[in-house]
């Protein structure tokens, strides 16, 4: 009969696959480290270091910087893992995480906010704070702006549709609620005293002058005056 090598993984085994192995082969190198079989026999590794702790060259398991929960060594820059009220920033454990990053509590990281983001709450473009230069905030997005000019006049806005303008150009009122350039405002709208943009009435309004629930007789009663 013809001698068969081992899996790599086993000392002395009574076949040639994974799991037949006898007993587990033992790294000499590391000490606290070595190999042992599972439940379905396999061969897999185990560690007898605490969770903060790392397995120095010669094998002994040594404290992990105060600050991390796992490390990969003994400095505050081997962090894999921190302490609460810590998060993990390329391997360093901080308080607080940078601009342009927020803090994922659940895994204890600072994670990258979405490209629009200046500063964030979580990861996805709905949970803006703050906008990078060239986005604006619409609601809790940041959106891209565009400047057209038009008629040498200037104005600004988030897309190419009439509802997407953030000003309008002279002989145009702004609704800003719905982001258009208008000619007038509409009914239930009345423009502001000292600015271009539609503002909406009192709800008890059907048409205004301001923005009191009296605007509307102010304005019957300088049209159709009678004693």
């Amino acid at each position: 009969d013809e001698c068969v090598r081992c899996h790599t993984d086993c000392a002395t085994c009574d076949g040639p696959g994974f799991d037949d192995c006898i007993e587990c082969r033992q790294k000499k190198a590391v000490r606290r480290n070595g190999e042992r079989k599972d439940a379905t026999g396999h061969c897999v590794w185990f560690r007898q270091c605490s969770l903060q702790s790392y397995v120095d060259q010669n094998g002994d398991c040594q404290q992990c910087h105060k600050l991390c929960h796992r490390c990969s060594g003994p400095g505050k820059d081997h962090c894999l893992g921190c302490n609460e009220p810590y998060f993990l920033m390329n391997n360093t454990c901080v308080q607080e995480c940078p601009v342009g990053y927020y803090a994922d509590k659940d895994v204890r990281v600072c994670a990258r906010c979405h490209f629009s983001c200046q500063s964030c709450v979580g990861r996805h473009s709905v949970e803006c704070l703050a906008c990078k230069a060239g986005f604006f905030k619409q609601g809790s997005n940041c959106v891209e702006t565009y400047i057209l000019s038009h008629f040498q006049s200037l104005w600004k806005c988030w897309g190419h549709s009439n509802r997407n303008c953030l000003s309008c150009r002279e002989g145009y009122v702004y609704l800003k609620q719905q982001g258009q350039c208008l000619q007038r405002c509409p009914p239930g709208y009345y423009l502001g005293s000292q600015s271009t943009t539609c503002h909406k009435c009192h709800p008890t309004c059907k048409t205004c002058s301001g923005k009191g629930s009296l605007s509307w007789l102010v304005s019957f009663f300088v049209r159709f005056p009678y004693c």
